[in-house]
């Protein structure tokens, strides 16, 4: 899916359709996570990736960006959203989570769930994300569930 920025391509695919693709996705993740914070391999890499729709954003066809979106019961889930360090700043990751919600309007997905970092909910809430439950821990990093409705 080409987009009006320029040199920005943005892609949707499955795990076990696209291996060179999952490697892209896997190599963002690993230094986005684990290197910078500090996620064991196991959090990371889950049962979920095998069923999930994976997202890439290239800029002049460089990985820059990576998403996945996960179906749990009737409930939907965008996570592992992770912009690489150099191109942070840039809006990059507002515009993927833009795409993302167009896909699930196209699929007819009637809500998201997201766990943020909770430092960035401001961000989501800008996008129209309302936050719901309390803060919380996971792998050490403090994080709140946000919900985006679709419809």
């Amino acid at each position: 899916m080409e987009d009006d920025q320029k040199g920005l391509t943005f892609q949707s695919f499955y795990k076990n359709g696209y291996p060179e693709l999952w490697e892209k996705v896997k190599t963002i993740r690993k230094i986005a996570f684990m290197d910078e914070h500090k996620v064991p391999a196991k959090l990371e890499f889950d049962e979920h990736d095998d069923l999930a729709v994976h997202f890439l954003l290239f800029q002049d066809d460089i990985p820059v960006g990576c998403a996945r979106l996960t179906r749990r019961g009737d409930d939907w889930y965008m996570g592992r959203l992770a912009i690489i360090r150099s191109q942070r700043g840039r809006g990059l990751g507002t515009f993927m989570i833009r795409k993302m919600i167009e896909c699930c309007k196209e699929r007819g997905i009637p809500s998201i769930i997201i766990s943020s970092l909770a430092h960035l909910k401001v961000i989501y809430k800008k996008l129209g994300f309302v936050e719901f439950g309390e803060e919380f821990e996971q792998a050490g990093l403090q994080l709140i569930h946000m919900r985006y409705d679709i419809v």
